[in-house]
């Protein structure tokens, strides 16, 4: 089967599967570039009580307070009085930093 294109017809057909393909790869992009834009923003952090049910321990034990506030373990105070450092409901713990604390966690 011969096929005979003109020079101009094929440059609209180029320019034509340019378009389409553009048209099918920008969705997949948009939705790749946002995956990982949200893979790098900040989570917001846990409190006290999602870190007790993260661990499956209330919040009351020993065992929850020498995890959650055991030196090395990562933490911050959320809002901007610094001065409610005793106010434990004010602390927040990254997820991911809990994760990586828990995998060499032992107790002595």
């Amino acid at each position: 089967m011969d096929v005979a294109v003109k020079l101009d017809e094929s440059q609209e057909l180029l320019h034509l599967l340019i378009q389409e393909t553009v048209k099918a790869v920008v969705p997949i992009i948009k939705s790749i570039v946002a995956t990982e834009i949200e893979k790098l923003r900040p989570k917001k952090g846990l409190t006290q009580e999602e870190l007790g049910k993260k661990l499956h321990l209330d919040t009351k034990t020993d065992a929850f307070k020498r995890i959650a506030f055991n030196p090395k373990m990562p933490r911050y105070y959320a809002g901007n009085d610094r001065t409610k450092k005793s106010d434990k409901r004010q602390m927040r713990w990254y997820e991911g930093a809990v994760d990586k604390f828990m995998e060499t966690y032992t107790e002595v």
